[in-house]
């Protein structure tokens, strides 16, 4: 018998919401610059530097113009233009903020309507878990997770350090059945961990 049966909506966002925090995590192991390189700080010193540059090198053409009466633009100065473009359109894109382009690529990744995202249904009992979306069904015995965490506005139930089942906080209808759930589910997740398999 069904402990929880829940009906809710995947998005974009609880997954982004639940990578981008493993892929700081990761910059940081790794490389010790998460601040620089999640933040924006190298896309945006790369866009001041180009913008230096083109604004002295169209005031390079402008003088050529007065004093030639026809301005010299080299195959070089449109790659100079479309790199200030690209740049430009990153920025403005991600509202300033590049490191939102990590969220929109997670986006990418995931956005398979009805398979990944879209409206979904769980239900929870003693034996496992049931995840419904419109194009796939999933069932996962409680020994196949490992944890139970908070990943942004989800329940995260880890399948291992990257894979999770994510579950909106919307899906329950109250935070006392939230917690309910996640009392039981964290209790036949450790039960069957400590099960002979």
């Amino acid at each position: 018998m069904a402990r929880f049966t829940l009906n809710t909506e995947l998005t974009l966002d609880h997954h982004a919401a639940h990578v981008f925090p493993i892929v700081e995590r990761t910059l940081d192991k790794h490389y010790r610059s998460t601040s620089v390189l999640t933040r924006g700080w190298v896309t945006w010193f790369a866009f001041i530097v180009i913008l230096v540059i083109s604004g002295h090198r169209a005031w390079q053409i402008y003088g050529e113009w007065m004093l030639y009466g026809f301005p010299y633009i080299w195959i070089g100065d449109w790659l100079l233009a479309g790199l200030l473009a690209y740049f430009a359109h990153t920025l403005i894109r991600s509202r300033g903020r590049p490191d939102n382009l990590v969220k929109s690529s997670v986006n990418r990744l995931v956005s398979f309507d009805g398979v990944n995202v879209g409206p979904m249904t769980v239900i929870a009992d003693d034996d496992g878990l049931t995840v419904e979306h419109t194009k796939r069904k999933t069932a996962y015995k409680w020994a196949a997770f490992e944890a139970l965490k908070t990943s942004g506005e989800a329940l995260a139930l880890h399948l291992n350090s990257v894979m999770v089942v994510l579950l909106p906080f919307s899906a329950f209808k109250d935070e006392a059945e939230r917690r309910a759930f996640e009392t039981f589910a964290q209790q036949q997740i450790e039960t069957a961990r400590l099960s002979p398999r």
